[in-house]
Formats: C-alpha cells, structure tokens, sequence
C-alpha cells in the first residue's frame, strides 16, 4: 500500500502514494495505522492506534458503505449521509428490540435506554420496599429496647408490697 524512504541527515521522509504522488512530510508529523483488518470496525475501540487520522479513516470507510452509525464504547456517532440509507424501517426496529442486530444505530441506543430506565424503575422501587422495611424493624427495634429499658426501671409490685413491709417493721 504505502512505500516509504526515510532520509536521516535531515529527519524529512518521503512517502509515495498510490497515485504515484510524493510528499515530503516531518517524521515527527506521522502516527500510527491500524491493520487493514480493522478497516471498517463498528466500534472504535477496537482499534490498535486511536488518533485522529485513524478515526475518521475508519468513519470514511464506514460512510462509504453507507453505515452512518459507529460507536466509541457507549458513545454513538452518526454521520449525516446526506440521502436515504434505508436503515429506519420497522424490520430494523423489530430486530433492535429482538436484540438480533448488535450495529451501531439510534435504535440500539433508545432500547437500551429504555430497558435501563425500566430497570432502574424496579430498583428503584425494589430499594423504597427494602428502606421501608428496614425503617419498620428499625421503628420495631427501638419500641422493644423502649419496653425492655421501662420495665427494668419500673419496681414489680412484689417489690413494693415488700418494701411497704419492710418500712412498716422499722
């Protein structure tokens, strides 16, 4: 693809292209490429060098095949393909909700979250049930220590009747 002849004495290399066209270009000014088997990955993290150039190489290769959504993890991205690319129709919603098309695409991002504010609804709920409960024993807990710590303070009547006898006797 790509030939190259570096000249050392003044750290410039020359780069011949495809196109037969040479350009005279700073080694300090060149980055890494990915692999050729990378060419066109749908997330970008998959790529062994992460710079700018070869982003939007990846992007453009994606574009040209009119796959308009790519991702960088969970960040969608969406190139704005100036045509109809067909990619809206009900079969793809149906198979994005099915979950049996894992690409990138805007359907992708809405049904996940939605099931993770569905989600997160019920546990939300599930943790209000579990403080709920928690407050009740703990409401619980405090009346029984209430009751055990009032009973020992309060003399048995036993106690009093004896203590009525003992200071009658005196």
């Amino acid at each position: 693809m790509r030939e190259c002849a570096l000249n050392t004495l003044d750290l410039w290399l020359a780069a011949v292209h495809l196109d037969k066209m040479v350009m005279k270009v700073s080694r300090l000014a060149l980055l890494p490429a990915n692999p050729d088997i990378l060419e066109g990955v749908d997330d970008l993290i998959q790529l062994s060098y992460l710079n700018e150039p070869s982003v939007l190489y990846n992007l453009k290769s994606r574009y040209t095949q009119d796959l308009i959504y790519s991702k960088a993890g969970p960040v969608l991205i969406a190139l704005n393909p100036f045509k109809d690319v067909q990619i809206y129709r009900s079969e793809y919603v149906e198979a994005y909700k099915q979950r049996c098309n894992d690409n990138p695409h805007v359907y992708a991002v809405a049904d996940a979250a939605y099931n993770e504010m569905i989600r997160g609804d019920g546990e939300m709920h599930q943790k209000k049930q579990e403080q709920m409960h928690q407050k009740e024993q703990g409401q619980q807990q405090q009346e029984y220590q209430f009751q055990q710590q009032h009973q020992s303070l309060e003399p048995e009547p036993v106690m009093i009747i004896l203590g009525f006898i003992i200071l009658a006797i005196k």
